[in-house]
């Protein structure tokens, strides 16, 4: 069988499981102490750089987490078990959370005979707890597997998955029944058709300029016994002034204006603006799977 030539420009494929007759030239089999990167191609491992011993502690289910936020500051995050001697910890029945710098020590040597660095000298205080303060939240048998750490900017989030979710016994002040019509386009051509508590409005002159239409679907709204407020050129909320329960529906062809009470079944029903406050139930398609949602609408 005669040799076989070939030019291969890169090798940063990395490792593929694949058989040979199916991977890339650019891929290998084993790679051993190497690193590739697309700028610099196939290059030798860095080697490992110790600096200093950050604790004593021998847990075998600790959680190990790094916190990258620029080039000048980066962290390690451990949560350990409470305990500072040598021995075996085979429960993890308490936790701690320490937080370390992978970059600046706080007292740095001053001279090229000073003593190395110490644990201490990386050690930052955790916001809001003293340093190596057990915390109830992440205490856990296995840090590891249950507690998970996610980073967004200046933030880290902490979760442990073995607590099990509560409510809060803080409840707000319930809302009198309310809804709104809302409009999705204008028409000087439509009938549009409003009715409170099964009998019509009114009549609503349409119109093409959708602030004006609104208006005067708010203006024949107007009736004794409810409270009637325009929002924008979109939507009229309604609602009760003896905070009674009331029936609310909307008729216009091709669906341009709707009544929306209680629920709707999508978040492209709503109107982006309306009453600061305003709660309504998000059934989804009751065909697709999908869970009910609570929505509460903030103007701000």
């Amino acid at each position: 069988m005669p040799l076989i030539t070939e030019q291969i420009s890169n090798l940063i494929n990395g490792v593929s499981q694949q058989p040979p007759s199916l991977r890339l030239a650019s891929q290998c089999e084993v790679q051993e102490n190497g690193m590739v990167t697309i700028a610099e191609g196939l290059k030798k491992r860095p080697p490992l750089e110790h600096v200093t011993k950050l604790h004593n502690k021998t847990d075998l289910d600790a959680k190990i987490h790094f916190i990258n936020r620029d080039p000048s500051e980066r962290y390690v995050v451990t949560i350990t078990s409470d305990q500072f001697d040598s021995a075996f910890a085979a429960d993890f029945s308490g936790t701690e959370m320490q937080v370390f710098s992978l970059d600046t020590p706080i007292n740095p040597w001053d001279d090229a005979f000073a003593a190395p660095f110490g644990p201490s000298d990386f050690s930052r205080e955790v916001a809001g707890v003293s340093t190596g303060e057990t915390l109830e939240y992440i205490r856990t048998t296995d840090a590891r597997d249950n507690l998970r750490l996610f980073t967004v900017a200046d933030f880290t989030f902490v979760l442990n998955q073995s607590k099990v979710t509560a409510k809060s016994t803080d409840v707000s002040s319930s809302r009198a029944p309310e809804g709104i019509v809302f409009l999705k386009q204008a028409s000087a051509a439509t009938s549009f058709k409003v009715f409170l508590d099964g009998s019509s409005v009114g009549s609503i002159t349409a119109d093409a300029d959708a602030d004006t239409l609104v208006t005067n679907i708010a203006n024949a709204m107007a009736t004794p016994g409810f409270i009637i407020t325009k929002f924008g050129s979109s939507n009229v909320h309604v609602t009760r002034s003896d905070g009674a329960d009331f029936t609310l529906h909307a008729e216009a062809p091709e669906a341009n204006m709707t009544a929306i009470k209680d629920s709707v079944v999508d978040f492209t029903d709503l109107p982006s603006r309306t009453k600061d406050g305003f709660t309504i139930k998000i059934t989804g398609d009751p065909n697709s799977g999908t869970d009910d949602y609570w929505i509460k609408h903030n103007n701000q």
